[in-house]
């Protein structure tokens, strides 16, 4: 088993799985529920400091707040499942 070092120290982050975050072109995002609507994921742009094959270090620049409700893994499949809801006309992001 290989040996991690950490050899940098990220302050005011969010650490989540690799599997949290999806890579859309140029940007990332992860998807955050939406408060009024608890079974609704709606996808926050964010800024990633690292990343690895297991975790990604999200900057806390506003798109996130402490303690808010993200998911923590498929966020592939949510991004192909908005995306498709989109291309048929009902659910378009910020709908």
């Amino acid at each position: 088993m290989p040996l991690e070092v950490p050899v940098e120290k990220f302050t005011n982050c969010f650490v989540l799985p690799a599997e949290a975050v999806v890579r859309e072109g140029p940007e990332t995002y992860v998807f955050r529920r939406d408060p009024k609507k608890e079974e609704i994921f709606e996808r926050v742009a964010v800024h990633v400091l690292h990343e690895d094959r297991r975790m990604a270090v999200i900057a806390n620049d506003g798109g996130l707040a402490p303690g808010t409700p993200v998911a923590m893994n498929n966020a592939v499949q949510l991004n192909w499942t908005l995306k498709a809801q989109s291309s048929e006309g009902g659910g378009a992001e910020g709908d």
